[in-house]
């Protein structure tokens, strides 16, 4: 079967990814199907990823979502990420 690009563990080695890269003074940067599904780009931005590539037909959803997102409630949002055990339960 295919992983749920929202799967807690994906999303846990992402925000794996980007305290090395931070650490190391570099950005991440995140492209694809988890980039360009709106829920997935605010839970990216959640986890600090620096920079995402989303397809032209996805740019406005993902966009308009991102910008309804305040960075105190991303943080917020990041712990909460984390610790859930499904994909259905990061999307709830």
């Amino acid at each position: 079967g295919q992983v749920d690009t929202l799967h807690p563990g994906v999303l846990r080695l992402i925000h794996a990814a980007v305290g090395e890269a931070h650490r190391g003074r570099k950005s991440i940067s995140v492209c694809g199907e988890v980039a360009a599904d709106p829920l997935g780009a605010v839970a990216l931005a959640a986890l600090e990823v620096d920079s995402l590539s989303v397809a032209v037909n996805q740019l406005p959803a993902v966009a308009q979502a991102l910008g309804r997102a305040r960075p105190a409630a991303l943080a917020d949002l990041r712990p909460q990420i984390l610790r859930q055990r499904t994909a259905r339960a990061v999307r709830a």
